[in-house]
């Protein structure tokens, strides 16, 4: 599985998704999706939508087949950051951040392997990708540190792989 490959996929999928304004209706702003972990998140940058990579899963004994394949189980976490924690009156960064759950299920759930339909994003082996497990609304996500709190929610992304193995001195 290349893992580059389908961060940047999900990243433009993700990437298709509009800002959603105060009533649930799409603008003409596409979220910001991003492939890679930034150093920071600014304010600026919100809605927006980070994946990171946890640890794989790899059959014991690997059952290597006659094409050369493994299968590789890997998990993802794809964190959707919707709005500050503190910001405007009570309930109000909640029930923007609310607005969101429904409409990223039902994309991500829409697009089986999670491909953005660019061909260069195109990761070869995946045979299955789908969403596990989604968070409640929350401000317990990688960027919220000390003073600054986003608001917003979380996918465990499951991608089930064969990876072509090539073997040392072949």
């Amino acid at each position: 599985m290349d893992i580059a490959k389908f961060r940047a996929s999900v990243a433009g999928l993700v990437g298709q998704l509009y800002v959603l304004d105060d009533n649930g209706d799409p603008t003409s702003d596409h979220l910001n999706a991003l492939a890679h972990l930034p150093q920071s998140l600014s304010e600026t940058k919100l809605p927006c939508s980070v994946i990171f990579t946890n640890p794989s899963k790899f059959p014991t004994p690997p059952p290597v087949t006659i094409d050369r394949l493994s299968p590789e189980t890997m998990d993802y976490i794809l964190e959707f950051y919707i709005t500050m924690a503190q910001a405007g009156v009570d309930f109000q960064a909640e029930e923007r951040a609310e607005l969101y759950l429904d409409y990223t299920r039902d994309w991500l759930q829409a697009h089986p392997q999670l491909w953005d339909g660019t061909l260069t994003n195109k990761p070869a082996g995946i045979q299955k990708a789908y969403p596990v497990s989604r968070t409640g609304i929350t401000s317990r996500l990688a960027y919220s540190i000390g003073e600054v709190k986003y608001l917003g929610f979380s996918y465990v992304i499951r991608v089930e792989a064969d990876n072509t193995v090539v073997y040392y001195g072949q």
